[in-house]
């Protein structure tokens, strides 16, 4: 979301590229930090480990909390969008004193804490997410739900609502920067967004983050 953003359509607005292949899933790391392969845990999660692991907090933006599977979301899409375009055996290719996979990392979780910041701004200015739009983000949620493999659904818990709020975050997100840019002509996204980031605190549990790499989750 480093950018200015023009008009747009609403689908358009958003700013995630999530094209999620259905194929089945090889590893995932849990919140612990263990690398599971596929096939080695033959019984489901039960209800009480998916209530962990999707209230497992691993970033506070301000007042809001980001949770393990919002933070997978990210990082899955950010893998996608790599591996269509480089292949998969990019992530561990030494890139400025970093991996690929550790660079690619640190812009998910960028753009995330990012939106994470800028929708607040929204809802603080009074942004809403109106009957209209709320039915339209629903839809292309439920419809990037169809995409995402079972495999990828149950090991990481990722489902309609969440999706719907990623969405909802990210229009919000585009909607606020298009508008306050608009009625501050003499300003730049990035001068705005620096002010934004002072005033907001961030907390990360870096222990947690650390435990998800780009090679280790999906499919």
């Amino acid at each position: 979301m480093a950018r200015r953003y023009g008009k747009r359509t609403l689908a358009c607005m958003l700013l995630l590229s999530l094209l999620f292949l259905s194929g089945c899933s090889v590893s995932f790391t849990g919140i612990n930090g263990e690398v599971y392969r596929f096939g080695e845990r033959e019984e489901p999660l039960s209800s009480e480990d998916e209530a962990v692991w999707a209230e497992d907090v691993l970033i506070r933006v301000g007042e809001t909390e980001v949770t393990y599977p919002e933070v997978v979301f990210y990082l899955l899409s950010t893998k996608d969008r790599y591996e269509e375009r480089f292949g998969s055996r990019i992530w561990k290719i030494p890139y400025e004193g970093k991996t690929i996979g550790e660079r690619a990392k640190e812009d998910a979780l960028k753009e995330l804490i990012e939106v994470k910041i800028v929708s607040g701004k929204a809802r603080e200015a009074g942004y809403a997410i109106g009957e209209d739009e709320s039915v339209e983000l629903a839809r292309i949620a439920e419809e990037q739900l169809q995409n995402i493999s079972m495999t990828l659904k149950s090991l990481y818990l990722l489902d309609e609502d969440l999706l719907t709020a990623v969405y909802e975050d990210n229009y919000l997100a585009s909607r606020f920067v298009d508008t306050v840019l608009a009625e501050h002509p003499d300003k730049e996204y990035q001068e705005l967004l620096v002010l934004w980031e002072s005033e907001t605190e961030v907390e990360v549990d870096e222990e947690k983050i650390a435990a998800l790499t780009l090679d280790n989750i999906g499919y």
